[in-house]
């Protein structure tokens, strides 16, 4: 469940900076390098950053600690950076993310931006999801708007921007919660907008990791893709492990299950079956879940997985259990 009471505002003290510091060094000495770039950016993030005419958010809990950052720095001409985004250990999987990079967009549209870029890497997938579901798409080192920009970042993105006269600031910027099959129906319809959200976490970390695509989705059902790659997903044999399909299947599941929810309930499921009836190697693989009986706690499915030849390789049983109240919490 996403962390309550989250407030992002604009950097404000030197408590502030040094949050921003903190947080930053530490995500990136444990991914990667500190570059020279990096120290000087972190140490003096006012100068270098906002007076200039970039921003500094600062993501706060409830307790006022601050748990995130970003960075958005102005090239002139409409041109900004998102950058220097990152999120307490201890506080992720909690939608902060997601929230600083809409904050981010605002911001940028908010100071006349045209063109929001970034670079980051491979290596953290969860992210790169996080901002192809904002919209951003991939382009080149060559179309950058920056030379000698980040050795390290292996992919690089940007966003075109509408100017946006909403503060990041400001209470009435964050719109309400979507109805989870809302949301997901303008994921799957390429709909979603800056902003756009759910009391659930979309994109799930694990979707974004194993490269999982929702291509349909109703009341109870939904459809979950993915390239297969025994590479990635192999076992000793060479064929795609059962593990891995059996994920696949309770993704898509899950899904299923988050259309049938309202705002402050959860999940968790209770039991799941897996029957194996062909390998496959390598391919697009196709779970569809749909729901057989929904009651007020217990809700059963039924998931097949095809392979790109339509064939069935797996046959998944699931139970769901509806939580509410005080078990959904944290959930």
């Amino acid at each position: 469940m996403p962390i309550p009471d989250i407030r992002i505002a604009s950097l404000t003290d030197a408590a502030d900076a040094r949050a921003f510091r903190e947080i930053n060094e530490d995500w990136i000495s444990r991914m990667f390098t500190l570059t020279g770039s990096d120290r000087t950016l972190l140490a003096d993030p006012v100068t270098r950053i906002v007076e200039p005419g970039g921003s500094v958010l600062i993501a706060r809990d409830g307790s006022g600690r601050a748990v995130g950052c970003v960075a958005v720095i102005a090239y002139g001409e409409g041109v900004f950076e998102l950058a220097k985004m990152g999120v307490r250990p201890d506080a992720q999987g909690g939608g902060i993310g997601r929230r600083l990079v809409e904050a981010a967009i605002r911001r940028a549209a908010e100071l006349g931006g045209r063109r929001l870029f970034l670079g980051t890497n491979g290596r953290l997938a969860p992210a790169v999801h996080l901002y192809e579901q904002a919209g951003f798409r991939r382009i080149t080192r060559e179309q950058l708007p920056v030379a000698d920009y980040y050795a390290r970042a292996d992919i690089l993105m940007e966003l075109q921007l509408d100017p946006d006269p909403r503060s990041a600031d400001s209470e009435e910027a964050e719109a309400p919660p979507l109805p989870v099959l809302d949301y997901l129906r303008r994921e799957v319809d390429g709909t979603l907008r800056p902003g756009d959200r759910t009391h659930l976490r979309y994109p799930t970390a694990i979707s974004g990791l194993l490269g999982f695509r929702t291509t349909a989705v109703g009341r109870g059902s939904a459809t979950i893709e993915v390239e297969a790659d025994p590479r990635s997903h192999g076992n000793q044999q060479g064929t795609v492990h059962g593990g891995f399909l059996v994920e696949l299947a309770d993704a898509a599941i899950g899904t299923a299950q988050s259309t049938l929810l309202t705002e402050g309930e959860s999940f968790a499921s209770v039991e799941l079956s897996a029957r194996f009836l062909r390998p496959v190697w390598s391919g697009r693989l196709t779970a569809v879940a749909t729901v057989t009986h929904t009651g007020r706690t217990l809700s059963h499915f039924d998931c097949e997985i095809t392979r790109a030849d339509g064939k069935p390789v797996a046959a998944v049983t699931s139970v769901v259990m509806t939580l509410r109240g005080e078990d959904a919490a944290g959930r």
